[in-house]
């Protein structure tokens, strides 16, 4: 029974994340939100616009040490959103100077590089040359999130459908066994209850 009560849990949150991720994807379309994090002198900041994700890691050496801290950014409108449509189409191009290459673009338009701009000082992380100032960056869109957090409602719903059109049927929900005229409300065949 403990058992059943996490798995009910886990499908609950399951389902609960998959609304908020469709949420926010549908807002992205319409808004651009930014999260980051400061250690030190990196910053990881997490940016959702257009449908898809940017996940980055930069180092700010070159400027100061930041205390540590969470930072919620919102833009609204149209003209932000594809204002960071087309900054990822220029930072994604072969033809970016300050890209370094390859920038891997996978299936399903995921994508993966470095970025290094050269204006400031000392630097090198991700294999940058030393002079430059590097962001590793992750694009990603929304949907395979969005799927992934629907999987277990999905199956868990399709399960009770499929078992409740057994016991409908007069079968065993377990096993299919035709309890048609059984009257000691256990399935002879597996021994669950019939009911």
């Amino acid at each position: 029974m403990p058992k059943l009560r996490l798995l009910n849990l886990l499908t609950a949150l399951s389902l609960l994340l998959c609304v908020v991720v469709c949420a926010v994807w549908t807002r992205s379309y319409f808004a651009m939100d930014q999260v980051r994090y400061r250690r030190g002198t990196f910053v990881y900041s997490m940016t959702i616009a257009g449908g898809q994700v940017d996940l980055s890691a930069r180092d700010e050496a070159p400027f100061r040490v930041w205390p540590a801290d969470w930072r919620w950014n919102a833009w609204s409108g149209r003209g932000a959103v594809n204002q960071r449509l087309y900054w990822r189409q220029s930072v994604a191009s072969p033809g970016n100077p300050f890209t370094q290459q390859p920038v891997r673009r996978t299936r399903f338009g995921f994508w993966s590089g470095a970025q290094s701009d050269p204006a400031v000082s000392t630097l090198s992380w991700l294999s940058a040359s030393p002079g430059s100032f590097v962001t590793g960056f992750v694009y990603a869109p929304v949907w395979p999130v969005a799927i992934a957090c629907a999987l277990l409602p999905a199956a868990r719903a399709t399960a009770w459908v499929v078992r409740h059109r057994r016991v409908r049927r007069g079968l065993c929900p377990r096993c299919r066994y035709d309890l048609t005229g059984n009257v000691s409300g256990v399935c002879p065949e597996c021994g669950r209850p019939a009911s």
